[in-house]
């Protein structure tokens, strides 16, 4: 059945075997749903190509009409159109799930070849994470002088379309996102662990103070909370 959903590229003379989703009717490949497939899948060869795919696609510049940022992850390639922007790089978790990628490949295979191929997007993709992270040390996703209509989804992480609790377009940047944040702090202790190195144990200790420090505001892990305030709701977040 997955051969189904196969599709072959040609990155940097170099023929790969890609995930596509929504095949046949929408060929696309989303970062998130591969990279978490595979994992499940533990196919060490679709997954390296998709680490190839990502890295390949990697954002290289700002641009607040595909969501673009140095370093992060595409959410869907090729983007499409939608609510007047596009929809390429909309998501805040897929730079997080590329990290985690790397480590997953791995322990899987004991090839740190790859990882050594791509640790200067490794290292991109680790900035863009700390760009997103405020004071109190919490991710926060965010667009330059942007607060509603930031993205073309109205959600950038799984949830995609909307939260519950809230109207569609009643969705103000910036956002802190729990479970976002949660794959983010498990993402940087995985690029610790790629790259064997202890610099960013300063940014996991902050993220860490960063739940604590929202715990003991709320009393508990709110689902999201944006400029409005906060959203907590019945959620699976919390089980992932």
């Amino acid at each position: 059945m997955i051969e189904k959903l196969v599709n072959k590229l040609e990155i940097d003379n170099q023929a790969i075997n890609i995930l596509l989703a929504g095949f046949p009717a929408y060929p696309r490949n989303f970062s998130r749903d591969s990279f978490c497939s595979l994992f499940l899948l533990e196919d060490t060869e679709l997954l390296k190509n998709q680490i190839i795919y990502s890295s390949y696609l990697q954002g290289q510049k700002f641009d607040n009409y595909t969501g673009e940022e140095i370093g992060k992850v595409h959410h869907e390639y090729p983007g499409v159109e939608l609510n007047g922007k596009n929809t390429q790089y909309n998501a805040c978790d897929t730079t997080a799930l590329y990290l985690i990628a790397h480590l997953k490949y791995q322990e899987l295979t004991e090839d740190c070849s790859l990882a050594q191929k791509y640790q200067k997007n490794i290292h991109l993709a680790v900035e863009y994470i700390i760009d997103h992270i405020n004071d109190e040390g919490l991710f926060i996703e965010k667009q330059a002088d942007c607060v509603q209509n930031c993205f073309a989804v109205s959600v950038t992480y799984w949830k995609d379309s909307v939260l519950s609790k809230r109207a569609k377009d009643d969705h103000f940047f910036p956002v802190f996102y729990y479970l976002a944040h949660c794959m983010n702090l498990a993402a940087i202790r995985a690029a610790s662990k790629i790259l064997n190195t202890s610099q960013y144990q300063d940014i996991e200790n902050k993220m860490l103070e960063g739940l604590h420090y929202l715990f003991q505001t709320h009393s508990h892990f709110p689902v999201a909370f944006d400029q409005q305030g906060l959203i907590s709701m019945e959620s699976s977040d919390f089980i992932h």
